[in-house]
């Protein structure tokens, strides 16, 4: 986007020194002809470098992709086991509360079961008096 505003302005001020200038209608041209050579060679010369500069940074960066993926692999075999573990504590934990939940219907089951017979003695006690 840089070289292009810079061109942008390259180009206005060129146009600028068109109009503004005492020179004649053959000197401008020449000027304006000079200058082009100057804008597209060194942009010419930017757009080689570039290309350059990718070729050579793009082997590091798919070095450094590659090293990437072979970490991201080797944390994920890794963790696989921890990650099982936990699932099996979980499963553990989950059977253990619904045994102990199983209990304690058994539990209330009793209580109620001896409320009762209470309840039906002292009844039967009442009844008896």
């Amino acid at each position: 986007m840089i070289p292009f505003k810079f061109l942008f302005g390259a180009a206005v001020g060129a146009g600028a020194a068109l109009f503004l200038t005492p020179k004649n209608g053959k000197e401008n041209r020449e000027f304006v002809a000079e200058k082009m050579d100057v804008y597209i060679n060194s942009d010419q010369i930017g757009a080689q470098q570039i290309r350059e500069a990718v070729e050579k940074i793009k082997p590091v960066a798919e070095d450094v992709s590659s090293k990437v993926k072979d970490t991201i692999d080797n944390v994920s075999e890794q963790a696989k086991p921890a990650a099982d573990n936990v699932k099996d504590k979980i499963n553990d934990a989950r059977d253990k509360i619904a045994e102990q939940i199983v209990n304690n219907q058994a539990g209330t089951k009793t209580v109620q079961a001896q409320v009762e017979d209470a309840i039906e003695s002292s009844a039967a006690q009442v009844a008896s008096e």
